[in-house]
């Protein structure tokens, strides 16, 4: 799947706006039972916090193989910075964008 093309002639609105919702990335966060074990989910809402953007976060907990959805103020900017942070926090290989 190719990326969708930019509206032209404007910039993305940097406010969440529901219309554009449907269109948002979304990106997985992978929490092994030793990052759980480790607490390291505080750290990671923390950093969440600081790249603050549009695309919606969710966790997938290995242990029980559940999905959880972050609520909208762990919204994320998607960057190879921040998924380089996550994934030396986590574990290589822990983070998806979808």
């Amino acid at each position: 799947g190719s990326p969708a093309p930019l509206r032209t002639g404007q910039p993305a609105p940097a406010e969440r706006s529901a219309s554009s919702a449907q269109s948002t990335q979304r990106v997985f966060i992978k929490i092994t039972p030793g990052a759980e074990l480790k607490g390291l989910l505080p750290r990671l809402q923390a950093l969440l916090q600081t790249h603050p953007g549009p695309a919606a976060t969710l966790l997938f907990y290995e242990r029980n193989q559940k999905v959880l959805a972050l609520s909208d103020s762990y919204r994320i900017e998607p960057s190879e910075e921040l998924f380089a942070a996550i994934e030396s926090m986590l574990g290589a290989g822990t983070v998806r964008i979808r």
